[in-house]
């Protein structure tokens, strides 16, 4: 959280200060135009429009069956104070935290256009990404021979075996370290010589050679630099071992040679094969044999068909695609994944999955095909304009570092189909810093006369007293965003609900601390479920209930109509009915179906629950088995349930069997859960026949 808000704050300031620039100039209003420009304010608007409340009839128009989900939590969970207008986000509050991010990487890439325009200062940036690159490599060979493995201060068993530089997962530093080859690959062309030569004259003199010969061989020195640089990136992504990001690599590198070919006299091409080659023998050849071959073995994965329990990725594209099908235009907000994904995961798949490890297919579910078509319509129009720039220019240095850009977008686009590195707020910025770096370079080419920046400056001639007021307003717009920025991370501060890998903070949950984070961020849902559970402690060091422990199932109950999807939810709901049933016996029945409509919301949103929900229905049997009338209401439900749990997956038969032998006859389970006929994938082809 803390790296995501200095990033955040960072890209405030300098896009702030870049568009008060842009106003404050002697000369009017001037500004670079890029055709991405109209496309990102426009997926911005889509954005907004995902996180405002709709009237039921539009919002049935662009998302039915998000509408649908919204309606069955406010019926079932609401109270008379809820809305009957909902979001199209099924979780609007991570929805405006990705809008935060995305507003930052359009900053900064409105700064680098328009600011970023000199020689020198495109030199820097590319030197900043070589370096950033080379220390990456460096720090990660380092840590494998640390013992214990570490990533900072952190044991991490997987260093010993993968590089990972101060990343915790080594696919995500291959994704940064494709683009940073990339990057050095093509700034290794631009010490070729221009196509803008001077005129011959008459010959000099040897001495005043001098100085040009002192400037070649400063350029050799670097050349040789830049060469060892690729070399130490290229081993450093070999020792990844990522699947993805060395097919991404390979492809990226194809899409480069294909673009060269362009520009390159076969002897040229001939000498950079050979050098990719003689990089590839030396490492194959002793220093990482062993490596290549387990990484071979990783890819055989990749040949694996159906439904695997080996091809994890694989069976979560498979799975996840239903989710487009039933949000197809907007889809379920952007940064929800996390939230839906669970209603869809097949119960082999145990873990918790943050993304798809598909950046094209998630873009796809959270934004719909409205929002899938409005960014892939913004990279043809950057790279259509690009392109037809690119082939136009002389001077090696755009050549050269335009190359690196369409290999880099090559390489992470194949990349995403496998991964999300542009979910990684490091690889997604470098990106963005990429595609500016590229356009300014591609507009900035050396002529007879010196340097000359070809970009076509729009320039607006307005008086200063125009110019004055609206640099002050972009100064205003940037301190509204950093206080967003504020807001978000001092409730996290005092409400952690974000996964952290690097910093622990004290998760005690303190009342106070809860509410005042829930003051920053209402739409928090996840703050509401600790404000549901806290204790206070007392002197003697007792934990005693507080009041909003005591209203639990209210608090919770609107965290449900703020995440209606989230199905750990609807089980916690379901649990404190059940603890609350122990309580009051007198209210046990009543309790126990409260307890049990929660739980069948969350098989229905959640159905890797399945396991826990039996093992207390299998609690509520022991409790309630010699009180007959307790019995009788206790059994139509568990009957319900079970029956539920065995349709979601009928591999369970043997588990819900020994569970329940104590307390129902086998002919009864017969009868009344496994009354369905199965086809051969295990799926139930007949309903329930017989109820109670």
């Amino acid at each position: 959280m803390w790296a995501y808000s200095l990033f955040e704050f960072g890209a405030m300031l300098i896009g702030t200060l870049g568009l008060a620039g842009i106003f404050w100039n002697r000369s009017g209003i001037q500004w670079i135009y890029n055709p991405a420009y109209f496309w990102l304010t426009l997926f911005g608007v889509l954005i907004c429009f995902q996180m405002i409340l709709l009237p039921s009839e539009v919002h049935q128009i662009f998302s039915p069956k998000t509408f649908e989900i919204y309606s069955n939590a406010v019926a079932n969970y609401g109270n008379e104070t809820s809305s009957s207008d909902f979001p199209i986000s099924l979780n609007p509050h991570k929805t405006r935290i990705e809008l935060i991010k995305l507003i930052a990487y359009f900053g900064i890439f409105f700064y680098i256009i328009n600011h970023i325009r000199s020689r020198a200062n495109i030199n820097l940036v590319l030197y900043s990404i070589i370096l950033a690159g080379l220390m990456e490599a460096a720090y990660g060979m380092y840590a494998m021979f640390t013992d214990p493995p570490r990533v900072m201060w952190l044991e991490y068993p997987m260093v010993a075996t993968r590089l990972t530089g101060s990343y915790l997962d080594p696919n995500h530093l291959a994704g940064f370290l494709e683009m940073a080859l990339m990057i050095t690959l093509g700034y290794s062309f631009t010490f070729g010589r221009s196509r803008t030569r001077k005129k011959h004259g008459s010959r000099r003199p040897w001495y005043k050679d001098l100085p040009g010969f002192m400037m070649r061989a400063q350029k050799y020195n670097k050349m040789s630099l830049i060469f060892y640089s690729l070399g130490i990136l290229f081993v450093a992504l070999f020792l990844t071992a990522s699947r993805g990001g060395m097919l991404g690599f390979l492809i990226g590198l194809g899409v480069f040679l294909a673009f060269s070919a362009q520009r390159l006299k076969l002897g040229g091409l001939l000498f950079l094969l050979a050098f990719i080659v003689s990089i590839l023998f030396m490492y194959g050849s002793g220093i990482g044999k062993d490596k290549i071959d387990w990484v071979t073995h990783r890819y055989e994965l990749l040949l694996e068909t159906g439904l695997s329990e080996k091809a994890v990725r694989k069976n979560v594209y498979l799975t996840a695609i239903p989710i487009v099908e039933e949000f197809p235009l907007v889809g379920t907000g952007l940064g929800t994944f996390s939230d839906i994904y669970p209603k869809y995961q097949p119960q082999f798949i145990e873990q918790f999955l943050e993304h798809t490890h598909n950046d094209w297919l998630e873009l796809a579910i959270e934004t719909g095909f409205i929002g899938f078509l409005i960014l892939v319509c913004g990279l043809v129009a950057y790279f259509y304009h690009f392109i037809r720039t690119w082939l136009k220019r002389n001077d090696s240095f755009p050549v050269g570092i335009g190359l690196g850009v369409m290999g880099a977008t090559a390489s992470m686009s194949f990349h995403g189909l496998v991964d999300f590195n542009f979910h990684i707020p490091a690889n997604a910025f470098l990106y963005v810093v990429i595609l500016g770096i590229g356009y300014s370079a591609l507009n900035n080419e050396l002529t007879k006369e010196g340097e000359s920046v070809l970009s076509e400056v729009n320039t607006i001639g307005a008086p200063k007293i125009i110019c004055v007021p609206l640099a002050f307003a972009s100064l205003l717009v940037g301190f509204l965003y950093y206080q967003e920025i504020e807001k978000r991370f001092v409730a996290e501060l005092n409400c952690p609900t974000q996964k952290n890998k690097t910093l622990i903070f004290d998760h005690q949950r303190v009342p106070e601390k809860i509410i005042l984070a829930l003051k920053m961020e209402p739409l928090n849902s996840d703050c509401l479920i600790k404000l549901a559970s806290t204790y206070e402690t007392t002197k003697s060091g007792e934990l005693i209930q507080t009041n909003y422990v005591k209203n639990s199932p209210q608090i919770i109950k609107k965290a449900i109509t703020l995440n209606p999807a989230q199905g750990r939810y609807y089980y916690l709901l379901g649990n404190e009915y059940f603890f609350k049933s122990l309580k009051e016996p007198e209210r046990r029945g009543e309790l126990l179906a409260l307890s049990v409509q929660a739980y069948h919301s969350t098989l229905q949103y959640q159905p890797g629950y399945s396991g826990d929900i039996l093992n207390r229905l299998k609690a509520w049997l022991g409790v309630d088995r010699n009180k007959t009338e307790a019995l009788a209401n206790t059994k139509i439900a568990v009957i319900g349930l079970l029956s539920k749990i065995y349709g979601l997956n009928s591999a369970r038969e043997n588990e819900i069997r020994e569970a329940m032998e104590s307390y129902f006859s086998s002919e009864e389970l017969d009868r009344l859960v496994f009354a369905e006929k199965k086809g051969p994938t295990g799926k139930p082809l007949i309903k329930i026949r017989e109820k109670i």
